[in-house]
């Protein structure tokens, strides 16, 4: 999977470097060459609403860009970026009701943090505009993503069979990579804006990725296959960067 991913990316950049060889003329007669640069941001993700009992979970994102210009106002985009994507799941394992033999508790209940370690490659359309000093855009475009990683880090609270009670608390940590889709589509949106300094740039944008797929197949809030759902996650998520 690392190998395709690798193998898309340096495609992509092969063919912008190729474009950024030939300069483009703006409407004003001045000449755009690529341009390239360096975001990092947080991400807030939640899952898809096929199971209850759903909330959002904050992440990280880091990226780099190359854009090739048409004109003053539309520009081709490339945006690898780093991505932590999944949500927050409350699961409830309810063993006396489904029949489980020798179960460890009476009652579990789980607070899921899910993160996705995603590499999300977007080919975005930019359409810009200069107001008052600054450049404001907006991107739209599909992406396709690759998990690296999934896992779930649970707080557990769980109530022991005794006849008084014993109620333990404690953590867990768990690899889900298997259940999780390995290419996810998605379809991006966002807008920001862009500030000179000197011969470079300040950026600040707001993206959110829909997924289009399946990310999280078989799914169930009470660990049961009778009750399932599979779930998909999107994210919000928010970058400053620099660019050159």
């Amino acid at each position: 999977m690392l190998r395709i991913a690798f193998s898309l990316l340096c495609l992509f950049l092969f063919t912008f470097s190729l474009l950024g060889q030939e300069e483009t003329e703006t409407e004003t007669g001045s000449v755009k060459r690529i341009g390239y640069g360096i975001k990092a941001g947080a991400t807030l993700s939640r899952f898809s609403s096929a199971q209850p009992h759903i909330n959002f979970k904050p992440g990280l994102a880091a990226s780099v860009f190359v854009t090739y210009p048409f004109s003053e106002s539309l520009a081709l985009q490339l945006e690898p970026t780093y991505l932590q994507q999944g949500g927050n799941l409350i699961s409830i394992l309810d063993y006396p009701m489904f029949l489980v033999p020798d179960p460890p508790f009476l009652l579990e209940i789980r607070d899921q943090k899910v993160t996705f370690h995603n590499i999300d490659i977007p080919l975005l359309v930019k359409f810009e505009k200069s107001i008052a000093g600054l450049k404001l855009f907006a991107v739209a475009g599909p992406s396709i993503g690759f998990n690296l990683n999934a896992e779930t880090k649970s707080s557990v609270s769980a109530r022991s069979w005794d006849q008084i009670p014993v109620y333990y608390n404690f953590y867990q940590e768990e690899n889900i990579t298997s259940n999780i889709k390995s290419i996810q589509y998605g379809a991006l949106g966002g807008i920001g804006f862009e500030t000179p300094v000197g011969t470079h740039k300040i950026i600040f944008d707001v993206k959110y990725r829909y997924s289009l797929n399946t990310t999280y197949q078989g799914y169930s809030y009470l660990g049961i296959e009778q009750i399932q759902g599979d779930l998909r996650t999107n994210s919000l998520y928010f970058t400053l960067g620099f660019g050159f």
